[in-house]
């Protein structure tokens, strides 16, 4: 059962939407325009709810049957595709624009299970992560079937897959330790990146909003932090967490990093230069020397008059 709240009128009582199967709540997910809502269920049904309305209709407007338990789902941004990833060995998308969208799923095959897909911020893109130790990129826009357009081998399973805001890269991780990073100007003639210094499974990539930074986090407790436009250089390390870190997530306006680790904390990490400028004078309570701010901060041009 699904509990749907109004959050306009919270004194309303909720609605219970019925699944009429074992789900996952992990499988709720919001279309970007706001009238669909998805869940998927462990024997394999996509429900697709129409929300637009002022009182939703109880049961789904559609209820596919992909035939393996569903994971991950989530929607493109201009609202015309749901991709549902798979126990099973294929990702699947639906066409919400057809009258019927549960017919005729476009296929992104894989040989293992598919944990993940994820759609470039431009909607030309799918980005596939799978346990075939694979991360493959798909070109949707090409026509009515999706094109192979670059295939990305690991060491190990691949869990996460992410592309940046500005629709330039999308990177995979790995938990063979590693991830990669691919340039979508001409993604299948360019050379991925391989990025290596965790030392443990890698458990999230994400970029931050500004698409300055690629950010990963892993079982050896760290959060890295790497210069998609200089990935040759040695990644910023965040470290204080004592346990896996899993969730990473950041500010709107990228000046923060959240993480989250299952240690029990969630950690807030300054990323602007300035505001560690701020921190550290108010820490020593006057200017920066010059060798101070490379300790510290790593760039001597960090050494600037602190507020008073």
């Amino acid at each position: 059962m699904i509990t749907l709240w109004s959050l306009a009128d919270l004194s309303k009582p909720p609605l219970t939407l019925s699944e009429n199967e074992w789900g996952d709540v992990r499988t709720l997910r919001f279309s970007p325009d706001n009238r669909w809502l998805v869940s998927g269920t462990r024997s394999g049904i996509v429900n697709i709810w129409d929300v637009s309305g002022e009182r939703p209709v109880l049961e789904p407007r559609h209820r596919c049957r992909q035939g393996e338990g569903v994971r991950e789902p989530a929607f493109s941004a201009d609202g015309r595709f749901l991709a549902t990833a798979a126990q099973g060995v294929s990702a699947r998308l639906w066409d919400l624009a057809s009258p019927d969208p549960c017919a005729g799923p476009r296929i992104l095959p894989h040989s293992n299970v598919v944990y993940q897909v994820v759609f470039s911020p431009d909607s030309r893109w799918a980005a596939t992560a799978s346990f075939d130790q694979k991360g493959r990129l798909w070109d949707i826009g090409a026509g009515s079937k999706p094109k192979l357009a670059a295939e990305l081998t690991f060491k190990d399973q691949v869990l996460q897959a992410a592309f940046s805001p500005d629709n330039r890269w999308v990177a995979f991780g790995s938990w063979d330790q590693t991830l990669k990073l691919l340039e979508l100007t001409n993604p299948s003639t360019s050379k991925p990146t391989e990025l290596i210094g965790h030392a443990a499974r890698i458990s999230s990539v994400s970029f931050s909003p500004d698409s300055r930074w690629l950010v990963s986090a892993s079982e050896d407790n760290t959060i890295r932090l790497w210069d998609p436009l200089d990935p040759s250089a040695a990644p910023v390390v965040l470290r204080g967490h004592e346990a896996a870190v899993q969730h990473v997530g950041f500010s709107k306006d990228s000046r923060w990093v959240i993480t989250g680790a299952y240690d029990g904390t969630v950690r807030l990490w300054r990323l602007q230069l300035g505001d560690l400028v701020g921190v550290a004078c108010q820490t020593a309570g006057r200017d920066l020397a010059p060798a101070e701010a490379r300790a510290f901060l790593g760039d001597e041009h960090a050494h600037q008059p602190c507020a008073h």
